[in-house]
């Protein structure tokens, strides 16, 4: 699906919640729900095909799997963090979007500590 219907479907499911939101402000979620659902499908083909072309160019740099392994999970977290967010800020949840953006801040320090570990051990490696 072309991104110009992506953005059509966007800006229809965005109009029509509004148009919603005084009447059934639970249809309006749903709607922008739906929506973002199918949105979100149609970039899965894309990401697929991304990761892969990235996973050749890994490969083909010789790149350890203990370098680029936390870099991707933290992208991913931060990717979830911010699309879960916004859905619990359209449900008039802010406090409990705010918890979330914690939580992945946490996991994605978490999941990056290998990286520092490494990059200690390298300057302990370049200093001695």
């Amino acid at each position: 699906m072309s991104i110009f219907a992506l953005a059509g479907l966007a800006v229809t499911a965005a109009i029509l919640a509004l148009t919603l939101q005084p009447y059934q402000p639970l249809f309006a979620f749903f709607t922008a729900l739906a929506a973002g659902l199918c949105l979100l499908a149609a970039a899965a083909g894309p990401v697929y095909e991304l990761s892969e072309g990235l996973r050749t160019l890994i490969e083909a740099a010789g790149i350890s799997n203990e370098v680029y392994g936390p870099v991707l999970k933290t992208v991913c977290i931060a990717a979830t963090v911010r699309v879960v967010g916004a859905i619990c800020k359209d449900a008039g949840q802010g406090a409990l979007a705010v918890k979330l953006e914690l939580a992945g801040t946490v996991a994605a320090l978490i999941t990056c500590f290998p990286l520092l570990q490494q990059l200690i051990e390298l300057v302990n490696t370049i200093l001695q």
